[in-house]
């Protein structure tokens, strides 16, 4: 049997490899067939990748962006990979129900990476990406916050404009570290 898995390299602000997205195909040729059913495309993707044909080899060593459907986040398969490798990538196609939202939280809770793909700022996300209108108040904050991610500390491609990217990329766990310095600072 013959197993098709693309890769695209994702890039940090140096242009160096930061990991890459893992795409279910089909055949050799390099697209995804409409057809494909999303959950069975990234389902192939996660055990022909972590487990055929080996996560390593892969991608190097470097972090796997992996497309996740509703189900399997609702379904927790996120957590039978390590963290320190798999960045779960929640499609554009999946509605942030309450489930999907408190699946994010606690995939966040437990130290995983989330990323958005092909984000489109509209409200129905807003439950992804809350906690920025806090932050958004305080104009110090705001700053701080942006100055944070902008910075060749997180070697990002491109600049990061507003809150709400910073906190997505961030994530709640992070956020909630910056928080806590920034507020012990503030105290002393």
């Amino acid at each position: 049997m013959d197993l098709f898995i693309a890769r695209q390299p994702v890039f940090d602000r140096h242009q160096h490899v930061y990991g890459y997205e893992l795409l279910y195909r089909k055949t050799r040729e390099n697209r995804f067939l409409a057809d494909t059913d999303s959950d069975e495309a990234s389902a192939n993707v996660i055990i022909n990748g972590f487990n055929v044909l080996g996560i390593e080899k892969l991608t190097d060593g470097k972090r796997a962006f992996v497309n996740f459907t509703g189900p399997l986040l609702q379904k927790g398969v996120a957590t039978l990979f390590p963290k320190e490798i798999l960045v779960v990538e929640i499609l554009e196609s999946v509605e942030p129900t309450f489930e999907i939202v408190e699946a994010c939280r606690v995939l966040k809770q437990k130290g995983y990476m989330i990323s958005l793909d092909d984000y489109v700022d509209d409200p129905k996300y807003k439950p992804l990406v809350e906690l920025s209108e806090i932050v958004m108040q305080d104009v110090a904050l705001s700053y701080k916050l942006l100055r944070l991610v902008n910075s060749s500390a997180f070697g990002l491609i491109s600049k990061i404009e507003s809150v709400r990217q910073a906190l997505v990329m961030l994530g709640m766990t992070e956020l909630r570290k910056w928080l806590s310095l920034f507020i012990l600072c503030h105290l002393s």
